[in-house]
């Protein structure tokens, strides 16, 4: 498996890119610059949050970073990977060493995967497009984004139900009671499932208004702060499966009444979640 500072390139931006090789200065003895269309980095952004979506884990990626498309043959060797390997390198001259991966970056991507990642990438962008008439589907997308950034975990928490409420919340006074049900109708198989995400989403919610009040955290919240793995992974399959839903019956009003509804009626919840799981290749339980 690759580490997280790889990326794997599944859709090629068919933009103008060049790269030159100078003899001059030194970076690995040789000079690297790039010439590239900035339309291009729009394409490598939907590519990242495209492998966020894929599967759980916490994917990041250095602040500088190009895809490649090609080999460029043994001058850049151990700098540049094969064809379809994106890689990382630092465009800021100068002695200081690449900064570290966080601890808490736990995704990987394994080469067996690329196929099923392949269609889930084709399919997806073609599904956000048809959508893009509901603008807090973006909004709920670039949160979920923002939670993956170099920030305190709490302030990754507030994130995280911005993109749940943009989401699933028709109006920003809606109480929390109503997201917990539609997260837990939404994602929950069964009755089991359905309390635990909803007493997962009420538990991290707490949590959430007490650090934008400025409240202090009670030793519990604090060790719940830590495992904002668990919100992020709610939220990534909330956002696959109402994109799954929305292509069925938009994201509008429809969309609100079908996830009320579905509390009083299993039949309907079971139908509705076989519809919304189309885009769940993996997810993570508990």
């Amino acid at each position: 498996m690759y580490p997280t500072e790889y990326l794997i390139q599944a859709r090629p931006p068919n933009l103008k890119f060049s790269i030159r090789i100078s003899e001059d200065t030194d970076v690995g003895g040789r000079q690297v610059s790039m010439e590239f269309d900035k339309e291009w980095f729009t394409v490598a952004s939907d590519l990242v949050r495209m492998l966020r979506l894929f599967k759980p884990g916490h994917f990041a990626r250095g602040s500088e970073w190009v895809c490649i498309t090609r080999q460029l043959g043994a001058e850049l060797e151990g700098k540049v990977g094969t064809s379809g390997l994106a890689f990382s390198i630092d465009m800021v001259p100068g002695p200081e060493p690449p900064p570290t991966i966080p601890k808490e970056i736990t995704y990987f991507f394994d080469p067996a995967e690329m196929d099923c990642f392949k269609k889930f990438d084709v399919d997806l962008s073609s599904a956000f497009s048809e959508l893009r008439n509901f603008p807090k589907l973006a909004l709920a997308g670039s949160y979920f984004d923002d939670s993956f950034g170099e920030k305190a975990q709490e302030n990754q928490i507030v994130d995280i139900f911005i993109s749940l409420e943009a989401l699933l919340l028709e109006k920003a006074d809606e109480l929390v009671l109503r997201l917990a049900t539609r997260m837990a109708n939404l994602l929950g198989a069964d009755g089991d499932e359905r309390k635990r995400v909803s007493d997962e989403v009420k538990d991290f919610y707490n949590v959430r208004s007490k650090i934008v009040h400025g409240e202090i955290l009670k030793p519990k919240q604090v060790e719940l702060v830590r495992e904002v793995g668990r919100l992020r992974e709610l939220a990534r399959r909330a956002i696959l499966s109402s994109v799954a839903l929305g292509l069925e019956v938009g994201l509008g009003v429809e969309f609100f009444a079908l996830l009320d509804a579905m509390s009083l009626d299993e039949n309907q919840r079971t139908n509705v979640q076989k519809k919304a799981s189309r885009f769940l290749y993996m997810h993570r339980e508990g």
